[in-house]
């Protein structure tokens, strides 16, 4: 139970955030919340399904360890084009990685 409540601010967040971007939108926890509707919108309506999931006795952590699993998968690629970006000079410019960075990564 501890670990939900530790999880449910950052997973509501995050699909907030994941709403703002893919509707091309502007939202951060910076913005006040009159400007930023949709964004805490968002975080107030996943906070009440997950506390009424909750209520109905459903298992959380099952969904948490799917959630992970899930990024598993779609991290490393993730990072690995991040990587091939951050070494183009046409994106980044005269600030692409060094060979430290590119070793780290």
């Amino acid at each position: 139970m501890g670990v939900d409540f530790l999880a449910a601010p950052v997973m509501t967040t995050g699909a907030a955030y994941d709403l703002m971007h893919g509707i091309r939108s502007h939202g951060s926890l910076h913005a006040q919340p009159g400007k930023a509707r949709l964004f805490y919108s968002t975080i107030a309506a996943v906070t009440v399904v997950a506390v009424g999931l909750n209520f109905l006795g459903f298992n959380t952590m099952p969904a948490l360890v799917c959630s992970d699993i899930a990024q598993s998968f779609s991290v490393p690629p993730l990072l690995f084009l991040m990587m091939l970006m951050a070494n183009d000079t046409v994106v980044m410019g005269n600030r692409v990685n060094g060979g430290l960075t590119n070793l780290l990564g």
